[in-house]
């Protein structure tokens, strides 16, 4: 990423800012635009990654 001295880093999209300064909302975003086998995958690798963190830790 180039940077400029005056902003900071430079975003080449609306999307890469929306995930770098909201988060939750790209992130609910994304979700509502899956279909549901998409979103029932999703869910399953969080969980899984949620419990994997658990037993870690």
């Amino acid at each position: 990423m180039k940077k400029n001295n005056k902003m900071g880093k430079v975003y080449k999209s609306m999307e890469e800012f929306e995930k770098k300064f909201f988060p939750n909302s790209f992130k609910d975003r994304l979700i509502k635009s899956m279909d549901i086998r998409t979103q029932a995958v999703t869910s399953a690798k969080e969980s899984l990654e949620r419990i994997r963190q658990q037993l870690k830790g």
